[in-house]
């Protein structure tokens, strides 16, 4: 069972990480996770209400790990921002697999077998054919302008900066999660988890903008305001209720899998889905023929994982 939720939250992650990218380019960075983690919390107090009845019982656990998960996320978004294509710091992100699995087995005494062991080796090694097949490319690109050459390896280093942050900090988030989760429903874990992770994103708008008003300067205070159209809201919306069921499925799979690393491995397939969505619906360039190795590489890995 924790492999089928395993795949249902790799082709939401996937989505999550196409809408996640197209609206921070419209938005700036802390409305979009307020804005999205609003839907969150919400999906996630109303299933609660529907299925026990009762107001959930308050787990400081549970709220201190959706602190850590927005940091993180704060990096997340970051390096969404400074890559040219939603595939590359997802890419990055496959690198959790196996850190969470090392991590996991000392921890909880997860087991690991051989396959698995060939499953996370494949996946570090697609991500970084990735990592340096790609930035070859862009320096490739950017050579004949030193301007853009310099932009470049700023956002490369910003890349690589966020995203480690990133990496370590949701390890944490997501092992600490798993074992929340064996003493507390997933529901009720999402409910305070989520409503804890807004304060991250809204003390940072806050801060910035000196406005309580968290949607405002979502729309109103921010450099491109002009160009936000209607189906910008339309991508919020569909953001929050992707990332509900993406971390629903996630939270379901890291319970029953038998090592919580083998789930992340398996949603590093996502990275082949968020690459083509991203080239064919948002008109993303293109990875490299490293790129589309590396890409294929960890997806072979994910399957080996999975299968």
């Amino acid at each position: 069972m924790w492999i089928v939720d395993s795949l249902i939250a790799l082709v939401t992650s996937s989505i999550v990480a196409l809408f996640g990218k197209e609206s921070i380019e419209r938005w700036e960075t802390s409305p979009v996770m307020f804005s999205t983690n609003v839907i969150v919390f919400t999906l996630a107090f109303l299933v609660f209400l529907i299925k026990e009845r009762t107001f959930p019982s308050f787990s400081w656990e549970s709220s201190v790990v959706g602190i850590i998960t927005g940091i993180a996320f704060i990096f997340l978004y970051k390096a969404y921002k400074a890559s040219p294509n939603a595939g590359v710091p997802t890419s990055l992100r496959r690198l959790q697999a196996p850190l969470m699995a090392i991590a996991a087995m000392f921890i909880f005494g997860s087991p690991v077998t051989k396959k698995d062991i060939l499953g996370h080796l494949l996946v570090v090694v697609g991500a970084v054919i990735i990592i340096l097949g790609e930035s070859k490319n862009n320096s490739k690109n950017n050579s004949k302008n030193n301007s853009k050459n310099t932009t470049n390896k700023q956002n490369t280093s910003t890349l690589v900066i966020s995203m480690s942050i990133f990496v370590v900090l949701y390890t944490i988030s997501l092992l600490w999660q798993t074992n929340i989760t064996k003493k507390i429903s997933i529901s009720n874990f999402m409910v305070w988890n989520t409503s804890f992770y807004l304060i991250v994103p809204y003390i940072l708008g806050v801060i910035k903008h000196n406005d309580i008003n968290p949607f405002k300067y979502g729309m109103d205070k921010q450099v491109n305001a002009e160009k936000i159209k209607k189906y910008d809201i339309f991508y919020i919306l569909l953001l929050g209720i992707f990332t509900y069921l993406y971390l629903f499925f996630q939270a379901r799979a890291l319970k029953g899998a038998p090592n919580p690393g083998n789930v992340k491995a398996i949603l590093s397939g996502n990275i082949l889905l968020s690459t083509l969505g991203g080239i064919y619906l948002f008109n993303e360039p293109q990875l490299s023929t490293i790129g589309w190795v590396g890409a294929g590489t960890i997806t072979a890995g994910a399957l080996t994982v999975a299968i």
